[in-house]
């Protein structure tokens, strides 16, 4: 017996990640004269409406279904709302959405977006799957919680009394058996909503009878002039309602109904597929996971006048969802020509099968030696790119730092990470690491030179390599190291300065310099990279040898702030000088500053133990007393 043919539709009208599966059928809404998404139906062929996208929003890709698609089941999603069919609890907003940062692989993978036997095990015993609703009634609106959903909708600008009004006039003449439910749904308080759903073709070529009998008179009765463009989207507004009315009237039928959250996506990049590298380039892989879009620029600029005029230069840049690149363009003054700069949202930085079975925190571990599958490497010879991760100062042009190592794979020496295992509450991770590591050789993945070729080679599966790692050390790299890496994400989420520092756990450091270890790095020399630390904290915490050779070396071609030591939070480091000269010559400066002043609100920590103060120095001793013993 053949299974029923089910099709979700994912309205979209950028290109997003989508589910790997056939059950999804991505749909380009309102693609009439434009370029096609790849991978995507558009909605302008056969019988549709394409060119009222701007009023009717996904619904356009609806009715190009209703006209044109045959299947047993029809979906609807959106490009950043998915249904979730895996039936585990998940907190969830005041709209009784499930939240999440970004729309990636790996959230597909978290969700279980495209397991096609869950999504079955759902829809194939009942008629329709819906998201829950939710009460508008305490829901904020920018006129205050509201307790009726037309005035919620009202108060948000989507609609007005008059036009809701008018919407139930037509339901008269066109629809009305369904009068009665539309004007109880509008002075009720349960919001459904949103135009998602999963039902049987039957129920859907209804549903579509009743919305666009509607709609499409109010469209051709509806005066558009001088209407922003989000009131314009009016028919889709009214549309969720229509929507909402229709799942009620066909719920007195007694169907089979089974109700399944939505995740809700904030951002949604686009796929990444970097181009092929080349021998004549040099390349640049800059992984940057801080959202201030000004302190970058800063860094940017200084690479930006170190590079050579004779050479061709290629600039990966790996950010977060919330970094914003157009707005670090809007304070450079230029780029020159011999700079290409691509960029890539974190973790879509490749196929959908580059982290393989890795969870986010393997993902962000691992990203520097996976740089092979990255940036479709396919060269028979020697490549070798610069790796820079966090906030950067370059004082030399990155092709000479490249060069001066002769090694083919090289890490920067992390002071950070020697001066932080010398620390009594550090002991236990110290003496692992020293057994696992055979010695005190520590790197750190704020600066790498990789030779493609021999990377992709030596570590053809980073992931098992980090499990080792972890393990050797005594981190479950399932449990202590993801709930570690869960804490620094929280952490970032903080009021004030907390949510912009890129400041991983000492474990991650700890596996990544064992896992450098394990792979032969060698340690690039201070005069072509140097990590920024506090010289006090190195004095004191670091190894004799280390410390003299750290404040011996007062010039290198590449600065790296760590996590304790930035342009911010320590600026009258000798090291920190350039970044603030720099800075003065640009339009950032003033924001820069503005940034530095910002009141950051302390937490009861701080306020009750102030850095400096005796109290916090008893509290500190006490602590690592406790740590060290127990």
């Amino acid at each position: 017996m053949s299974k029923p043919n089910i099709k979700i539709l994912v309205s979209c009208h950028k290109p997003v990640c989508t589910p790997d599966s056939d059950l999804y059928l991505p749909v380009h809404v309102g693609s009439l004269g434009k370029e096609t998404i790849p991978g995507c139906q558009r909605d302008d062929c056969g019988e549709n409406i394409s060119d009222r996208n701007f009023t009717f929003c996904e619904m356009s890709g609806q009715y190009w279904a209703w006209k044109n698609l045959e299947a047993d089941y029809v979906g609807q999603c959106h490009y950043r709302r998915f249904f979730n069919f895996d039936e585990k609890k998940y907190e969830s907003n005041d709209h009784a959405q499930i939240e999440d940062d970004c729309l990636s692989p790996l959230s597909i993978k978290k969700y279980q977006l495209a397991n096609e036997a869950l999504i079955r095990d759902c829809v194939e015993k009942v008629d329709l799957v819906r998201a829950p609703y939710w009460d508008v009634r305490g829901v904020p609106t920018p006129c205050g919680p509201k307790k009726t959903i037309k005035d919620h909708m009202c108060a948000y600008g989507l609609v007005t009394q008059a036009e809701l009004d008018h919407m139930v006039d037509i339901c008269k003449f066109v629809q009305p058996d369904y009068v009665d439910e539309l004007v109880a749904y509008l002075n009720g308080s349960k919001y459904l909503g949103y135009n998602c759903f999963v039902m049987k073709k039957t129920l859907f070529d209804e549903l579509c009878a009743f919305e666009f009998s509607i709609l499409q008179q109010f469209d051709s009765e509806y005066d558009y002039e001088n209407k922003t463009t989000t009131h314009k989207r009016i028919c889709g507004y009214l549309g969720e309602i229509l929507y909402s009315v229709f799942v009620s009237h066909i719920s007195k039928r007694g169907i089979k109904i089974a109700e399944r959250p939505l995740v809700f996506f904030e951002e949604t990049p686009a796929p990444f597929n970097a181009a092929a590298v080349d021998n004549q380039t040099v390349d640049i892989v800059w992984r940057y996971a801080e959202s201030s879009p000004i302190k970058f620029a800063v860094a940017l600029e200084s690479l930006i006048r170190q590079l050579d005029a004779t050479r061709k230069y290629r600039l990966l840049l790996i950010h977060n969802c919330q970094f914003s690149f157009g707005d670090c363009l809007n304070i450079l003054e230029t780029i020159p020509e011999n700079l290409e700069i691509i960029q890539a949202t974190f973790p879509v930085v490749g196929p959908n099968d580059l982290f393989g079975s890795m969870d986010a925190t393997a993902a962000h571990i691992v990203l520097p030696f996976i740089l092979p599958r990255i940036m479709n490497f396919d060269l028979i010879g020697r490549h070798r790119v610069l790796w820079v991760e966090g906030c950067a100062f370059f004082k030399k042009d990155p092709a000479e730092i490249i060069n001066g190592v002769e090694d083919s794979l090289a890490a920067v020496k992390s002071v950070f990470l020697e001066k932080e295992l010398n620390k009594p509450a550090s002991s236990r991770l110290r003496d692992s690491y020293l057994a696992a590591a055979d010695g005190w050789e520590m790197s750190e993945a704020s600066a790498l030179i990789v030779d493609l070729s021999q990377l992709s080679i030596i570590c053809p599966e980073p992931y098992e390599l980090y499990c080792a790692c972890a393990s050797e050390l005594g981190i479950d790299p399932k449990g202590d190291l993801a709930k570690e890496f869960q804490k620094y994400q929280l952490h970032k989420k903080k009021p004030g300065s907390a949510k912009d520092a890129f400041c991983l756990p000492l474990s991650v450091f700890a596996v990544r310099s064992l896992m450098m270890r394990k792979l032969n790095f060698s340690l690039i020399p201070y005069s072509s990279s140097m990590p920024v630390a506090s010289f006090e904290e190195v004095g004191m915490w670091a190894n004799e040898c280390t410390a003299k050779r750290y404040k011996a070396s007062d010039e290198s071609g590449l600065l790296l702030y760590s996590s304790d030591t930035t342009p911010f939070s320590e600026p009258a480091n000798a090291l920190c000088r350039d970044y603030w000269r720099l800075a003065r010559c640009m339009d950032a400066y003033e924001s820069l500053l503005v940034t530095l002043s910002e009141y950051r609100p302390l937490g009861l920590k701080r306020t009750l133990f102030p850095v400096g103060t005796k109290r916090h120095k008893v509290i500190f001793k006490m602590v690592s007393l406790i740590r060290r013993f127990r």
